[in-house]
């Protein structure tokens, strides 16, 4: 929320609502992996004992996680363009560290030119704002 001049705050009501979100979320994810863990195994265990079939297909299905493991181990799975991309920033990443730590004064320079760049177009963004409430 904003007040009348654009200065961001938040309420005790929203603080407490955000909170109250986030709790019901956590609780979500530990039953969904409660679910996975101990309910899933324990239902597979009982059909299997029950039915030779799913038995089996248990067991394809453990082969299968096998093999594309390792096949993503020996570095011979498909990425997929998620995965490349994800890799392309955290490789990104690592060469502006790197150059970074080279020269800390030009990474200074350049952090205090996008500040003041930063302050500069914040200033003009609420002067145009003030210019059209008066």
């Amino acid at each position: 929320m904003e007040n009348r001049v654009g200065i961001p705050f938040r309420t005790s009501g929203d603080i407490e609502r955000e909170t109250k979100q986030q709790t019901r979320m956590l609780s979500g994810i530990k039953w969904f992996f409660f679910l996975w863990a101990v309910v899933v195994p324990l239902v597979v265990l009982i059909l299997d004992k029950l039915n030779v079939w799913v038995g089996w297909m248990v067991f394809t299905f453990s082969l299968w996680k096998i093999a594309e493991k390792t096949l993503k181990l020996t570095g011979k799975w498909k990425k997929s363009p998620k995965q490349l991309a994800e890799e392309e920033d955290k490789r990104e990443m690592q060469h502006h560290h790197y150059h970074c730590k080279l020269n800390p004064q030009g990474f200074l320079r350049l952090k205090l030119a996008n500040f003041e760049r930063e302050a500069r177009e914040r200033t003009r963004v609420e002067a145009e704002s003030l210019k059209r409430k008066s």
